[in-house]
């Protein structure tokens, strides 16, 4: 195909996509009297113009499957951004290449540079724009609010340590070989535990010791089970826990209670059926003088202003000093019962130093810790017309 004359025009793809056929109509014709082009002038300007609304449409097309795809870091790695389709009697096709390297997309791309084409038996019409990916700092946020540990809980498949991102807390796997993979709604790798065998153990530190804290998780539950626990922590190897976050008829209790006993009034339940099923939920919990209180998605669901206990452990010689359990937790009622684990996932355990007040909360819950925005670099649109 022999260029015609190259047409260009920059600024947001969002204002492009405000341009009238009248207007690339004319862009078509300075194109094409630049080339002085005489023969079947008026099926080529016809034919363009058709074919270059059908280019922004593809734009707009491209722009959507990035922004959408959960996994767009591993689809780019393909460099197909849509299959090719023919619409009208043309058709489209979008790649994308990284806009550093010109190479195909790998994991660490966050520019990305995407070619629209559209041909037919008359003409051909490109575009091209960059996109840069910012992916939100999910660590900095949570250092900001006075995180001691942040566990992501998005290691690969088959590894056995678990990383704290702000305390250097490291977890590990009870077993190894029997999480599986799941995905939150960002794309981030996460454990699916399915029995009492494959949850995580985080050994204990004496930071958790905290009178008044707080702790936040993303949670998602695959099956709908009677009683779960899905987080906790004995107080001492024969006692019952210090703290507990379970699961009963699809609502949350929480447990805490600082003598490692049993008592009743350190409970704290929350309606049934508010958890729902394959929905991952933000969870957080906050402890000490105003009392124990629960949220989900940001809003408090139950509170109980009695239970000023906090997080302590009794000495290592008693058998103190418990691992925290993620991915799994205890029957309260049970006194010194093995842990056990749950169907479902957790993500992006957070344990914070101060207890975060309503405001904090609300804004974690509203944050997607691995999501991506996309913005198109300023004056990276550029068109241009061939024939055949």
């Amino acid at each position: 195909m022999r260029q015609i004359a190259p047409s260009s025009r920059t600024g947001s793809v969002y204002h492009v996509t405000l341009i009238t056929v009248g207007a690339i109509v004319s862009m078509v014709f300075i194109g094409l009297n630049m080339r002085l082009l005489l023969n079947s002038q008026t099926d080529m300007v016809t034919e363009m113009s058709t074919q270059s609304t059908g280019v922004f449409d593809a734009a707009e097309l491209a722009i959507e499957h990035i922004a959408t795809d959960v996994k767009w870091k591993d689809t780019a790695k393909s460099g197909i951004v849509f299959d090719e389709l023919t619409l009208n009697d043309a058709t489209y096709r979008g790649t994308v290449t990284d806009a550093d390297t010109a190479t195909i997309p790998d994991a660490d791309t966050t520019n990305y540079r995407v070619r629209i084409e559209a041909e037919s038996g008359i003409s051909w019409s490109g575009a091209r724009f960059d996109i840069e990916r910012i992916e939100v700092n999910y660590t900095k946020i949570v250092e900001d609010m006075g995180a001691i540990s942040y566990w992501p809980l998005n290691e690969p498949l088959k590894t056995l340590p678990v990383a704290d991102l702000v305390g250097g807390n490291m977890g590990a796997h009870r077993d190894i070989d029997v999480p599986g993979a799941g995905t939150n709604d960002e794309g981030a790798l996460v454990p699916v535990f399915a029995d009492a065998s494959d949850h995580i153990e985080v050994p204990f530190n004496s930071r958790f010791e905290q009178n008044n804290a707080s702790m936040t998780f993303w949670l998602k539950m695959t099956e709908d089970e009677s009683i779960t626990s899905v987080l906790g922590m004995q107080k001492s190897q024969w006692s019952y826990p210090t703290i507990n976050v379970s699961i009963w008829n699809m609502g949350l209790v929480v447990y805490m209670c600082e003598h490692g006993g049993l008592d009743i009034t350190k409970f704290l339940l929350t309606p049934t059926e508010i958890i729902k099923l394959n929905t991952w939920h933000h969870i957080a919990v906050t402890w000490g003088s105003r009392g124990l209180r629960v949220y989900l998605d940001g809003t408090q669901v139950a509170y109980n202003t009695s239970n000023t206990s906090g997080l302590e452990s009794a000495s290592a010689i008693s058998g103190g000093e418990q691992p925290f359990h993620f991915g799994g937790g205890f029957k309260v009622p049970q006194r010194s019962m093995d842990e056990e684990g749950f169907n479902g996932s957790l993500a992006h355990v957070v344990y914070f130093d101060p207890v975060l007040d309503a405001d904090e909360i609300q804004e974690l819950a509203d944050i997607r810790p691995d999501f991506s925005s996309f913005e198109l670099v300023e004056d990276s649109w550029v068109r241009v017309f061939n024939d055949d």
